[in-house]
């Protein structure tokens, strides 16, 4: 959500309902651009309509206008299930790198396995180290670097959605009861 769409946001929120020419007139920002937002923030569920006639006779043809409007309570359900969608999208495409690099990983996981159990000798020398890490080529090692960033990124964003997740369902969880 960038700027303008938030500023449209905090003042149809502000006014509780708004027409869409007040709305193109007050956010100061150019009407093309204005209705493309208000129709997009209509269809991401951040910006609801509310229909109102003008004429309520039943023999007459009915002209109506629509007022935008803010559900905080959908706004959040909605920011809880795209989390859900970035969680499962996140989490699917570690599966995807680690099954992609499988045999590089393991490698590098043997690789450690028999460091720590050189280091676990007391007889051991730096030169049997030496040799188990030029076991690895140094494009290998170039590889293995990206696809473990790759993996750290994909975490972060876990932990960070699965907090955000956590603090909008605590605001859903304390405005519902």
């Amino acid at each position: 959500m960038c700027s303008s769409d938030l500023r449209i946001v905090r003042y149809v929120r502000e006014k509780k309902y708004v027409e869409e020419g007040s709305l193109q007139s007050t956010v100061m920002i150019p009407t093309k651009e204005t209705k493309s937002l208000t129709y997009q923030l209509l269809e991401s569920h951040f910006l609801h309509t509310q229909e109102l006639r003008k004429n309520l006779a039943s023999n007459a043809p009915s002209k109506s206008f629509h007022l935008f409007y803010v559900n905080l309570d959908q706004v959040v359900r909605s920011c809880i299930s795209t989390c859900h969608k970035s969680l499962y999208n996140s989490r699917r495409r570690e599966e995807l790198e680690t099954q992609d690099h499988a045999r590089l990983l393991e490698k590098r996981s043997n690789l450690d396995s028999v460091a720590d159990r050189i280091r676990a000798d007391p007889n051991h020398t730096e030169e049997e180290l030496a040799e188990v890490e030029e076991l690895m080529t140094p494009p290998e090692k170039e590889s293995l670097g990206r696809v473990q960033a790759q993996l750290a990124k994909l975490a972060m964003a876990r932990i960070q959605t699965a907090e955000t997740l956590f603090l909008l369902e605590t605001h859903l969880q304390y405005r519902i009861s």
